[in-house]
């Protein structure tokens, strides 16, 4: 039986290029925002606050936390998700390798049981055509000449 094929390597080229456009188009917002984010936290930290009631604060807390569940089991999930296609896309190049050569086995199977099972019909296919053939070649010579 043969080994499985290695996961398909990339292009180093095009790998190098997408490296560049997703540390352009992916990372500079990111940390972009998260140092934006960072400032101005920082400067709300910084500005005097009107006293609020600590029971407001309190359930402002409690109801910000509550949020937050659901939203964990859809960045948990998210997470798995991706994580998934990740693996599966490793995987896929050597999984498709092996189903192709399965596919072509089934095809070369196929194809010898039908040749087996059409070979009689053929051969009794160019036996009567050799016969009608030698019909009409005996039917020739049977014909006197005009002339």
């Amino acid at each position: 039986m043969k080994e499985h094929a290695p996961p398909h390597r990339r292009n180093p080229k095009t790998e190098a290029a997408h490296r560049r456009e997703t540390r352009w188009q992916i990372t500079l917002p990111l940390v972009a925002g998260a140092v934006l984010l960072l400032v101005l936290a920082v400067l709300a930290g910084m500005t005097p606050a009107p006293q609020a009631g600590k029971w407001a604060d309190t359930a402002l807390i409690f109801l910000i936390a509550l949020s937050f569940v659901p939203l964990f089991v859809a960045l948990v999930l998210g997470a798995a998700l991706a994580y998934g296609v990740w693996k599966g896309n490793q995987a896929l190049p050597s999984v498709m390798l092996r189903g192709q050569e399965i596919a072509e086995q089934v095809n070369r199977s196929v194809r010898k049981v039908s040749d087996k099972i059409t070979a009689p019909v053929i051969r009794g296919r160019v036996l009567g055509a050799r016969l009608r053939a030698a019909k009409r070649r005996i039917g020739r010579l049977k014909e006197p000449e005009k002339g």
